[in-house]
């Protein structure tokens, strides 16, 4: 009906006496109530790139990190992605639509490559927070919204009590992680050590353990290498040292000369050698 037209009154009926008509009409069939849309991890209630996050409808503003939250952010950052396996990835700082009224980041999280049936991006499944200043309370309610939306680990990295806790989904409470343990799960191609993210100069031999157990074969080459280096180094020290021993005269182009030697057989010679040759000079000529 437009706007400006009006009701009219129906023409008067002939022949149906004074009473008034009752006219039978069907009863309207109750519509369903629409389903509620289903909620995906990239619908935001909060504008990517502002500083704050909505938690149960407020909203929490979220400054800037410094020292030492946003180092240990970084190292733990750097530590899991080493261990990622194939078909996962990695974020810092990615908002995730948990609930109708909560929208919000974990410092890491861990989800699937590729999308839903629905075109969405995975909701992570492992997420980590870094704690400094941040309240247990705050923590307990990010670790249920979390939960509830599918995430299967979260974890707590205490920067200032040099901890780890894991959030218990029975108990609904933080359990403390021994330094000792590992994170072991179907996202990491070899355990994550607890304690690598705890100190950050366990980060790179946690991490090249990981790159190790992927079987990258440049880094195979590499480690070969490097321990070719040291074992021929090793030798030619060794042979040096008989020949001092020995008190044998030896110049410092014959010295270089064995300490610059690279070739394992044959510092293995000079060092079978060295024990009865006369010489440097006849050391050579073996």
């Amino acid at each position: 009906m437009g706007a400006h037209a009006t009701m009219q009154e129906p023409p008067e009926l002939s022949g149906l006496g004074e009473e008034p008509m009752a006219i039978a009409t069907s009863p309207i069939d109750p519509q369903p109530e629409p389903t509620p849309k289903k909620l995906a991890p990239d619908d935001r209630i909060v504008a990517e790139g502002k500083p704050f996050e909505i938690i149960d409808g407020r909203l929490v503003v979220v400054p800037p990190s410094g020292e030492p939250h946003g180092n240990r952010q970084i190292a733990v950052g750097a530590l899991i992605t080493a261990h990622l396996a194939s078909g996962w990835r990695a974020a810092t700082e990615m908002l995730t639509r948990v609930a109708h009224d909560s929208d919000f980041a974990a410092d890491v999280a861990i989800y699937r490559e590729g999308k839903t049936t629905d075109g969405a991006r995975h909701v992570e499944e492992i997420a980590i927070e870094i704690k400094s200043s941040q309240s247990w309370s705050d923590l307990r309610r990010r670790a249920e919204l979390l939960t509830r939306a599918g995430v299967r680990i979260l974890l707590v990295v205490d920067v200032v009590k040099q901890r780890a806790h894991r959030w218990n989904t029975t108990t609904e409470r933080f359990d403390d992680l021994d330094p000792d343990t590992v994170i072991d799960d179907e996202a990491f191609v070899t355990p994550v050590p607890v304690r690598a993210m705890l100190d950050e100069a366990l980060v790179d031999a946690a991490n090249l353990d990981a790159m190790r157990a992927k079987g990258l074969p440049e880094l195979e080459r590499s480690i070969d290498a490097a321990r070719d280096a040291g074992l021929a180094k090793g030798k030619a020290e060794s042979v040096v040292s008989v020949v001092a021993a020995r008190r044998l005269d030896i110049s410092d182009a014959q010295r270089e000369q064995i300490l610059s030697c690279m070739d394992i057989g044959r510092l293995d010679q000079w060092l079978t050698a060295a024990v009865t040759v006369g010489s440097v000079a006849e050391l050579f000529e073996t």
